[in-house]
Protein backbone atom coordinates (compact mmCIF):
# COMPACT_ATOMS: atom_id res chain seq x y z
CA UNK A 1 0.00 0.00 0.00
CA UNK A 2 2.46 2.48 0.85
CA UNK A 3 6.15 0.95 -0.47
CA UNK A 4 9.01 -0.58 2.00
CA UNK A 5 10.81 3.12 1.77
CA UNK A 6 7.34 5.38 3.10
CA UNK A 7 7.02 2.69 5.71
CA UNK A 8 10.07 2.60 6.88
CA UNK A 9 10.07 6.45 6.85
CA UNK A 10 6.64 6.79 8.98
CA UNK A 11 8.35 4.44 11.77
CA UNK A 12 11.41 5.77 11.85
CA UNK A 13 9.32 8.94 12.29
CA UNK A 14 7.04 7.78 14.92
CA UNK A 15 9.93 6.21 17.11
CA UNK A 16 12.15 9.47 17.49
CA UNK A 17 8.67 10.82 18.77
CA UNK A 18 8.23 8.02 21.51
CA UNK A 19 5.82 5.89 19.65
CA UNK A 20 7.97 2.61 20.85
CA UNK A 21 6.04 2.87 24.29
CA UNK A 22 2.82 2.93 22.21
CA UNK A 23 3.08 0.61 18.81
CA UNK A 24 1.41 -2.54 20.02
CA UNK A 25 -1.46 -0.19 20.45
CA UNK A 26 -0.86 2.04 17.09
CA UNK A 27 -0.37 -0.69 14.96
CA UNK A 28 -3.94 -2.19 16.54
CA UNK A 29 -5.54 0.98 15.43
CA UNK A 30 -4.00 1.16 12.10
CA UNK A 31 -5.05 -2.37 11.00
CA UNK A 32 -8.20 -2.63 12.28
CA UNK A 33 -9.09 0.90 10.45
CA UNK A 34 -7.56 -0.63 7.56
CA UNK A 35 -9.63 -3.48 7.55
CA UNK A 36 -13.04 -1.94 8.94
CA UNK A 37 -12.89 0.42 6.13
CA UNK A 38 -11.99 -2.54 3.37
CA UNK A 39 -15.19 -4.07 4.90
CA UNK A 40 -17.27 -1.16 4.39
CA UNK A 41 -15.69 -0.45 0.75
CA UNK A 42 -18.24 -3.08 -0.33
CA UNK A 43 -21.24 -0.69 0.17
CA UNK A 44 -19.27 2.87 0.12
CA UNK A 45 -17.21 4.83 -2.34
CA UNK A 46 -13.76 4.19 -0.34
CA UNK A 47 -10.56 4.67 -2.29
CA UNK A 48 -7.02 3.35 -1.47
CA UNK A 49 -6.27 7.00 -0.28
CA UNK A 50 -8.84 6.72 2.13
CA UNK A 51 -7.20 3.21 3.50
CA UNK A 52 -4.19 4.96 3.37
CA UNK A 53 -4.76 7.51 5.48
CA UNK A 54 -6.85 5.31 8.09
CA UNK A 55 -3.81 3.47 8.78
CA UNK A 56 -1.08 6.61 9.19
CA UNK A 57 -3.61 7.97 11.33
CA UNK A 58 -3.90 4.99 13.39
CA UNK A 59 -0.28 4.73 13.77
CA UNK A 60 0.19 8.35 14.88
CA UNK A 61 -3.30 8.95 16.72
CA UNK A 62 -1.16 8.66 20.04
CA UNK A 63 2.11 10.30 18.64
CA UNK A 64 2.02 12.92 21.36
CA UNK A 65 0.45 10.85 24.39
CA UNK A 66 3.70 10.66 26.55
CA UNK A 67 3.95 14.70 26.53
CA UNK A 68 0.19 15.46 27.44
CA UNK A 69 -2.18 12.76 28.18
CA UNK A 70 -5.61 14.71 28.21
CA UNK A 71 -4.88 16.83 24.99
CA UNK A 72 -2.92 14.79 23.14
CA UNK A 73 -5.14 14.29 20.42
CA UNK A 74 -5.15 18.06 19.72
CA UNK A 75 -1.49 18.29 19.90
CA UNK A 76 -0.59 15.20 17.82
CA UNK A 77 -3.35 16.36 15.24
CA UNK A 78 -1.24 19.67 15.17
CA UNK A 79 2.10 17.62 14.72
CA UNK A 80 1.21 16.28 12.03
CA UNK A 81 0.64 18.89 9.79
CA UNK A 82 4.54 19.96 9.67
CA UNK A 83 4.94 16.07 9.02
CA UNK A 84 6.00 17.35 5.06
CA UNK A 85 6.46 13.10 4.30
CA UNK A 86 3.07 12.71 5.21
CA UNK A 87 1.75 14.22 2.50
CA UNK A 88 3.69 11.90 -0.39
CA UNK A 89 1.01 9.56 0.14
CA UNK A 90 -1.63 10.80 2.52
CA UNK A 91 -4.30 13.31 2.60
CA UNK A 92 -2.68 15.81 5.98
CA UNK A 93 -5.60 17.46 6.68
CA UNK A 94 -7.34 14.45 6.91
CA UNK A 95 -4.66 12.53 8.84
CA UNK A 96 -5.03 15.49 11.29
CA UNK A 97 -8.48 15.33 11.47
CA UNK A 98 -9.09 11.59 12.44
CA UNK A 99 -6.19 12.24 15.11
CA UNK A 100 -8.35 15.03 16.55
CA UNK A 101 -11.37 13.16 16.47
CA UNK A 102 -10.24 9.83 17.76
CA UNK A 103 -11.15 11.18 21.31
CA UNK A 104 -14.25 10.30 22.86
CA UNK A 105 -15.40 13.64 23.79
CA UNK A 106 -14.49 15.15 20.65
CA UNK A 107 -17.35 16.46 17.93
CA UNK A 108 -16.48 14.82 15.06
CA UNK A 109 -19.82 14.80 12.97
CA UNK A 110 -20.26 18.73 13.75
CA UNK A 111 -17.03 19.49 12.11
CA UNK A 112 -18.05 21.81 8.90
CA UNK A 113 -14.60 21.42 7.19
CA UNK A 114 -14.49 17.58 8.05
CA UNK A 115 -18.15 17.44 6.21
CA UNK A 116 -17.02 19.66 3.36
CA UNK A 117 -14.00 16.83 2.67
CA UNK A 118 -17.02 14.02 1.65
CA UNK A 119 -18.45 11.04 3.10
CA UNK A 120 -15.39 9.25 2.65
CA UNK A 121 -13.30 11.26 5.19
CA UNK A 122 -15.68 11.13 7.71
CA UNK A 123 -16.08 7.73 7.32
CA UNK A 124 -11.91 7.17 7.64
CA UNK A 125 -12.20 9.55 10.76
CA UNK A 126 -15.05 7.55 12.13
CA UNK A 127 -13.28 4.75 11.68
CA UNK A 128 -10.32 5.24 12.99
CA UNK A 129 -12.28 6.47 16.80
CA UNK A 130 -13.66 3.03 16.63
CA UNK A 131 -10.47 1.18 16.22
CA UNK A 132 -9.32 2.98 18.38
CA UNK A 133 -11.95 1.15 21.08
CA UNK A 134 -9.24 -1.79 20.73
CA UNK A 135 -5.99 -1.63 22.65
CA UNK A 136 -3.24 -3.88 21.72
CA UNK A 137 -4.87 -7.28 20.53
CA UNK A 138 -0.68 -8.72 19.89
CA UNK A 139 -0.81 -8.66 23.79
CA UNK A 140 -3.18 -11.28 23.18
CA UNK A 141 -5.55 -9.40 25.96
CA UNK A 142 -7.62 -8.99 23.41
CA UNK A 143 -9.10 -10.42 19.75
CA UNK A 144 -10.43 -8.38 16.55
CA UNK A 145 -10.47 -11.10 13.52
CA UNK A 146 -12.50 -9.09 10.97
CA UNK A 147 -15.47 -7.89 10.32
CA UNK A 148 -18.82 -8.06 8.12
CA UNK A 149 -21.58 -5.92 6.83
CA UNK A 150 -25.39 -6.75 6.23
CA UNK A 151 -27.61 -5.27 5.44
CA UNK A 152 -28.50 -2.92 8.58
CA UNK A 153 -25.49 -3.87 10.90
CA UNK A 154 -21.55 -3.78 10.72
CA UNK A 155 -20.67 -6.75 12.64
CA UNK A 156 -17.10 -7.12 14.50
CA UNK A 157 -15.71 -10.34 15.39
CA UNK A 158 -13.37 -10.06 18.03
CA UNK A 159 -13.52 -9.09 21.97
CA UNK A 160 -12.77 -5.24 22.55
CA UNK A 161 -11.04 -3.85 26.01
CA UNK A 162 -14.22 -2.89 26.99
CA UNK A 163 -17.75 -3.15 25.22
CA UNK A 164 -18.79 0.21 27.07
CA UNK A 165 -15.47 2.14 24.74
CA UNK A 166 -17.00 0.21 21.79
CA UNK A 167 -20.25 1.18 22.10
CA UNK A 168 -19.25 5.40 22.80
CA UNK A 169 -16.45 5.31 20.12
CA UNK A 170 -18.77 3.70 17.68
CA UNK A 171 -21.68 6.24 17.86
CA UNK A 172 -20.59 8.43 15.06
CA UNK A 173 -20.19 5.93 12.79
CA UNK A 174 -23.39 4.36 13.35
CA UNK A 175 -25.17 7.87 13.37
CA UNK A 176 -23.08 8.84 10.03
CA UNK A 177 -23.86 5.63 8.04
CA UNK A 178 -27.48 4.75 10.10
CA UNK A 179 -25.73 1.06 11.01
CA UNK A 180 -25.64 -0.69 14.14
CA UNK A 181 -22.73 -1.99 14.98
CA UNK A 182 -21.80 -4.96 16.80
CA UNK A 183 -19.81 -7.51 18.33
CA UNK A 184 -19.98 -10.94 16.90
CA UNK A 185 -17.10 -13.23 18.80
CA UNK A 186 -16.48 -16.68 17.11
CA UNK A 187 -14.21 -18.97 19.73
CA UNK A 188 -13.56 -21.07 16.42
CA UNK A 189 -11.41 -17.80 15.56
CA UNK A 190 -9.59 -18.31 18.06
CA UNK A 191 -7.06 -20.66 16.41
CA UNK A 192 -5.48 -17.91 14.44
CA UNK A 193 -4.09 -16.55 17.92
CA UNK A 194 -2.83 -19.98 18.98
Amino acid sequence: MFGKENLLKMIRHGYQNDLSKTIGHASTVANISVDLLGTLSTRYTISNDYLKTAYVSGLFHDIAKHIDEKGHHELAAKMVLGWDFIKEFSDILLVSKAIYYHRGNTSLLEDKELKEMGLGSMITAAVVRLADSFGDIYSGNEVYSGAQITDDKLLINGIPRSMKRLTEKSKPLKILLNLDIGIEYNPSDLHRFI
